[in-house]
């Protein structure tokens, strides 16, 4: 019997199951963490929105290369990411009264109108559904109170939200949740009992409050960059 991982929304047993192995013989999870990730970045409008377009050049596209180069360097080189900017995505609901949800249905409805289409899974997992693209970012102007976070991201599942101006930092974070990887989950996590939601961000990681990469500041791949865990790497599938 294989033993049973669950740090991720799909448990993985023991590499040897065949029913959760990629074709080419790969943990079945590795379709998310290795290869290229073909990333739709959608720009959310609300209806009667006081604010301008957003664009794609400026906060957003600096943000996504900078996490682009933390993901790529924290996995060795083994995992890349390229950014689609469809057009603007017009959603229905207001933005005062506007959920998580909300946006995320209505932002992939107008997506798949223009034929840009969201596979649910990366395209390469068995669970996935026909479609272009792996995983999905939205950007948004905040709607407090109603959107009281900066980012949010799916724990197990490649979608997240971000607030408009985002940041690398924001990015980098929420995209871990993706990956399967609560708060603060590092060495010092594992050793004590420490809750998901913990305040105690050791900053030993990027989940826990660690460094940012910047390409404007080389150093910062070598000198602030937290990365993950080793024992999430070695399930990720990045180091031995």
């Amino acid at each position: 019997k294989g033993l049973v991982a669950c740090s991720w929304l799909w448990c993985v047993c023991a590499d040897y199951d065949p029913k959760n192995l990629l074709p080419d013989g790969r943990p079945a999870h590795w379709a998310f963490t290795q290869g290229t990730l073909n990333w739709l970045a959608i720009r959310a409008n609300f209806p009667n929105n006081a604010h301008p377009l957003i664009p794609v050049e400026g906060s957003l596209l600096d943000s996504l290369l900078d996490t682009a180069l933390f993901y790529s360097d924290s996995s060795w080189g083994k995992l890349s990411f390229n950014f689609t900017f469809p057009p603007i995505a017009n959603v229905t609901t207001p933005a005062t009264s506007s959920t998580a949800d909300s946006i995320k249905r209505e932002s992939l409805a107008a997506m798949s109108y223009l034929n840009y289409t969201y596979c649910g899974w990366p395209c390469s997992s068995p669970k996935a559904k026909p479609g272009k693209f792996d995983a999905v970012l939205v950007a948004f102007y905040p709607s407090p109170p109603v959107v009281d976070w900066a980012g949010l991201g799916v724990v197990g599942n490649g979608f997240t939200w971000t607030i408009y101006p985002t940041s690398a930092g924001i990015l980098e974070h929420e995209i871990g949740h993706n990956f399967g990887m609560g708060h603060g989950k590092t060495t010092k996590c594992r050793i004590g009992d420490i809750a998901y939601n913990t305040p105690d961000y050791e900053g030993f990681s990027r989940m826990a409050a660690g460094g940012t990469v910047y390409r404007s500041d080389p150093s910062s791949r070598f000198t602030e960059n937290g990365h993950f865990d080793p024992s999430c790497k070695h399930w990720f599938g990045w180091i031995e």
